[in-house]
């Protein structure tokens, strides 16, 4: 019982739970800033490789993007060539049935870049903002 005072009062007993305290923080910091950027880098990878699937879509998309009252705009309609759509605020792409526009989105909704939001038969999606950021290099 004495020498546990004595190791309490001269504060080795403290300094050394502080010190194992500390130790276990920094090495929670570092693990975590090291998943981070794994994760970070296996999104890049992968944003990289859904595009590389459907250059064409992409495209259309930045174009659309890129003009200056439309680069707020988030919400798309994917419709056959043959269909007519009168649509404000949004964007319409026509799947002529070469492109495949229908199933490349449907890939882009599985990946989580953007979610289907179909009110009625016109297939309906909004982009989320980090594939917006990351078609336009943000």
């Amino acid at each position: 019982m004495e020498f546990l005072n004595e190791t309490i009062l001269n504060g080795k007993f403290f300094s050394g739970f502080v010190i194992g305290v500390l130790v276990k923080l920094v090495s929670d910091i570092l693990y975590d800033k090291h998943k981070e950027q794994k994760s970070y880098k296996y999104e890049q990878k992968r944003f990289v490789e859904i595009c590389e699937q459907m250059p064409d879509f992409i495209d259309e998309v930045k174009e659309a993007l890129s003009l200056q009252p439309n680069n707020l705009v988030r919400d798309f309609f994917v419709i056959l060539e043959w269909q007519c759509l009168n649509a404000e605020n949004c964007f319409v792409f026509k799947d002529n049935g070469i492109n495949n526009y229908l199933h490349k989105v449907q890939l882009l909704v599985d990946s989580g870049y953007v979610t289907d939001i179909t009110p009625s038969n016109a297939k309906m999606f909004r982009m989320k903002e980090q594939f917006v950021d990351a078609l336009l290099g943000k």
